[in-house]
C-alpha cells in the first residue's frame, strides 16, 4: 500500500465502520451514558457502561473516536465498568486553551478516572490512544493495573518515512475539501466546529513529534503491558513494536502477520483471541 493513499483509505474505512456499527447503539453520542467533566480549560466528554473494576477505552487520533469500540463495549460492560473517553478536541470533547500534548491527554484521562472510580484501571488504547495509555502508565502508576497497546509506538522516529511525508501534508482545510462528508459528520458533534483547522494543525504537530515517551519513562512502567501490532502497519515499523517490548519491563508482544494499522482495531478476532485473555489472566 502506498502511504500517499493512507489518509484516503483511513477516512473511507472509518466512515464505513461508523455507518455499519453506529445503528443499534449510538456509542459516542449516547445521551443516557454520556457525561462531561470540566478539567479546567475544557469539558471532556466520556461514556460509562456497566459496573465493576474500571476499564478505560482510549481511541485513535484525528479520525478516531469512541465508536471504534462499538463491538467491544457490550462484551466488556458485562464484567467491568467501561469508561470510554473522547480525547480533547475530538468530537464532543472541547479543544480547550492549553497546548496539546500526549501528557495533557493523559492528565485528562486521570481526572476522568478519579471522577468515576477510586480504583486503578486497565487501559485499552488504539493508535494515539495506545500512546496516551503508555504515558498514563508512566505518570500515574498508582492508577494503572494493565495496559493494552494496540498499534501504538514510542514516537514518530519509528514511522515509515512515507507515512511521515504524508502527515506533513495534512491540513484541516485539505481534509474538509477531500472528505467533506466525513468532516461534516465529525463537526456535527464538535462544541466548537469553527476550530476544526486549529484542531488538525495542533494535533498533527503532536503526532509528528519524534519522541512521545522516552525509553526511561517506558522502563518505569511496572504494570503488565500487551503490545499488539501488525507487520503491515501503515505507520509504525515492526522494529518499533519490538523496541517497545525490549524496553517495557513487564510486556508481551503480538505481531500479527498481514495486519495493517486499522486491522488491529477493526478485526474482532484481535479483541476476542488476544486482548480479552490478557485482561482476564
Amino acid at each position: 500500500m502506498k502511504k500517499s493513499n493512507l489518509i484516503h483509505i483511513t477516512v473511507i474505512i472509518l466512515t464505513i465502520v461508523l455507518q455499519a456499527k453506529g445503528q443499534d447503539q449510538p456509542y459516542g453520542s449516547n445521551e443516557q451514558a454520556g457525561k462531561y467533566l470540566d478539567v479546567g480549560d475544557a469539558n471532556i466528554y466520556y461514556e460509562v457502561y456497566g459496573t465493576g473494576k474500571p476499564i478505560l477505552l482510549l481511541h485513535g487520533g484525528m479520525f478516531g473516536y469512541i465508536d471504534e469500540y462499538s463491538p467491544y463495549i457490550p462484551i466488556l460492560s458485562k464484567d467491568y465498568k467501561v469508561i470510554a473517553i473522547a480525547t480533547r478536541g475530538h468530537s464532543k470533547s472541547e479543544l480547550g486553551t492549553k497546548p496539546l500534548s500526549y501528557e495533557l491527554f493523559a492528565e485528562d484521562v486521570s481526572k476522568v478516572l478519579r471522577e468515576e472510580s477510586n480504583e486503578s484501571a486497565a487501559l485499552i488504547g488504539f493508535s494515539d490512544g495506545a500512546i496516551i495509555a503508555l504515558i498514563f502508565g508512566a505518570k500515574y502508576p498508582e492508577l494503572t493495573n494493565k495496559i493494552v497497546s494496540l498499534a501504538g509506538g514510542f514516537g514518530s522516529t519509528w514511522f515509515h518515512q512515507e507515512a511521515l511525508n504524508s502527515m506533513k501534508e495534512i491540513t484541516g482545510a485539505g481534509l474538509e475539501e477531500k472528505y467533506s462528508e466525513f468532516v461534516t459528520y465529525r463537526k456535527k458533534f464538535m462544541p466548537e466546529p469553527d476550530r476544526w483547522d486549529e484542531f488538525i494543525e495542533k494535533l498533527n504537530q503532536v503526532n509528528m513529534q519524534s519522541v512521545y515517551i522516552t525509553d526511561e519513562e517506558a522502563k518505569s512502567i511496572t504494570s503488565p503491558v500487551l503490545i499488539v501490532g501488525g507487520d503491515k502497519d501503515d505507520y509504525f515499523r515492526t522494529d518499533g513494536f519490538e523496541h517497545m517490548h525490549q524496553t517495557l519491563p513487564n510486556s508481551q508482544l503480538k505481531i500479527l502477520p498481514g495486519y495493517n494499522h486499522l486491522d488491529i482495531i477493526t478485526k474482532e478476532s484481535v479483541f476476542k483471541d488476544i486482548v480479552l485473555p490478557f485482561l482476564t489472566d
